[in-house]
């Protein structure tokens, strides 16, 4: 998500009073709750160093060891995280508006109950004046009905969740204690689901039990004991092409998986496995999971450098191209194929030219000689297409954005042509 994007929907979402410039600089800009006036989200406009920072409140300490999030650089606050950029925009906005609220509800009071004490009427008749009075729980006995309830309550809770550690298999043990909590923060969460991923990789269980789980990047570190015995019985499964819906979040962790290339003899195989799951799970059961596999799709073939001829993964992106590959190489394309994307991306209706209605085939061939002519002004310093059509654009893109994904992994390409216009170079200093 660009600068323009984020402020464009910032002002529509939260109003343009929202917004003002730090210190009269016009590269950082505040984003302000119109009640509390107090800060959510501080933007840094500089091109050589686009920074979002968020208040995130308690919750920062959770999530600055989610892929995209880290500490802030812009505010030296422990409530504040920065947010990548690079991340889809949906999660950008749904972390903006998280921390709207963070700021809304600091000033907000708790509205404390108000107890009422109305005494018996006197006996005798007798007029008493009323006056309020604030009960005092502290001395208050439970009755043994409600310590009753309490309980069986509590025993229900650790039955449900209740895990039979003395039958906890071995694999998974090991999986638990081979986590290392002294890693880097920035690298800790993804360098571990590598290390596990890889401990675990050939494993397979048959747990009789089916438990839910619900977390955003999940890891095997975010497991319970039945929860991994959940996910592994039915990754068990999805091997045999068994494919039966489970909490998204587990379905996350497999993708994980095979981005990693965890379970898979080679990059092949596991660009099968993601075309296959794709394919039999997420269009069947989560369209927006579907969505995220398309791109990590994308991004697979660049990395580990495979072909996508074979792959209709970059269809939309060849078609958006194609007019210019025409225009740009006429030579390579019919006269036919040139004019088509003249008209496609000229304002002016060719088509009703009279001289065009009258003979196609010779106007078709008369334009393109023309266009032929307007190419070659480029060794005359004039660049038409250029000027007046489109231009290349160079921008960076982070493969397997909002995946939890090993960025250690060597890339097995160091540039990739999807067609004569659109390249991607990577660049192993910094891993995009």
């Amino acid at each position: 998500m660009n600068t323009d994007e984020l402020l464009s929907y910032a002002i529509r979402h939260f109003g343009r009073n929202s917004i003002s410039k730090v210190n009269n600089n016009a590269n950082i800009i505040a984003f302000s709750s119109p009640i509390t006036k107090k800060w959510f989200a501080i933007l840094n406009l500089d091109p050589k160093s686009k920074k979002l920072n968020l208040n995130c409140g308690e919750f920062s300490e959770t999530i600055k060891d989610l892929p995209g999030f880290s500490t802030a650089s812009l505010v030296k606050d422990d409530n504040w995280v920065e947010v990548s950029l690079l991340l889809s925009e949906q999660k950008i906005k749904q972390a903006l508006e998280y921390a709207f609220k963070v700021v809304l509800m600091t000033n907000k009071k708790n509205n404390p109950e108000k107890l009422i004490y109305i005494p018996d009427a006197n006996q005798n008749d007798e007029k008493n004046v009323y006056h309020e009075q604030k009960l005092n729980f502290k001395n208050w006995k439970k009755s043994s009905r409600f310590v009753e309830e309490k309980n069986k309550f509590t025993e229900d809770k650790i039955d449900l969740n209740f895990e039979e550690t003395q039958s906890v298999p071995k694999e998974i043990k090991e999986m638990i204690k081979s986590y290392q909590y002294s890693l880097n923060g920035a690298i800790r969460r993804e360098q571990n689901f590598y290390s596990q991923g890889k401990l675990m990789a050939d494993y397979e269980d048959d747990y009789d039990r089916k438990q839910s789980f619900l977390r955003y990047y999940p890891t095997y570190h975010d497991l319970t004991v039945g929860q991994a015995r959940t996910y592994f019985t039915w990754r068990t499964k999805i091997r045999h092409n068994i494919y039966e819906k489970n909490s998204d979040s587990y379905a996350y962790i497999y993708l994980y998986e095979l981005l990693n290339g965890i379970g898979v003899k080679n990059s092949q195989e596991g660009l099968e496995r993601l075309i296959s799951f794709n394919k039999n799970y997420a269009q069947k059961f989560s369209s927006e999971m579907g969505a995220y596999i398309e791109r990590w799709i994308r991004d697979y073939l660049i990395f580990y450098n495979i072909d996508s001829k074979t792959y209709d993964s970059f269809i939309k992106e060849r078609d958006k191209d194609k007019k210019y590959e025409q225009l740009l190489y006429p030579q390579n394309f019919s006269e036919h194929e040139v004019v088509t994307s003249l008209i496609r991306l000229s304002n002016y209706k060719i088509t009703n030219c009279p001289l065009y209605k009258k003979d196609e085939e010779k106007f078709e061939h008369l334009l393109a000689l023309i266009w032929q002519r307007i190419l070659d002004l480029r060794q005359d310093g004039f660049d038409f297409f250029t000027n007046y059509i489109a231009y290349k654009n160079q921008m960076t893109v982070q493969l397997f954005a909002a995946a939890v994904f090993n960025h250690n992994l060597i890339s097995k390409t160091n540039s990739y042509e999807v067609d004569q216009i659109r390249k991607y170079f990577y660049d192993e200093e910094k891993k995009t």
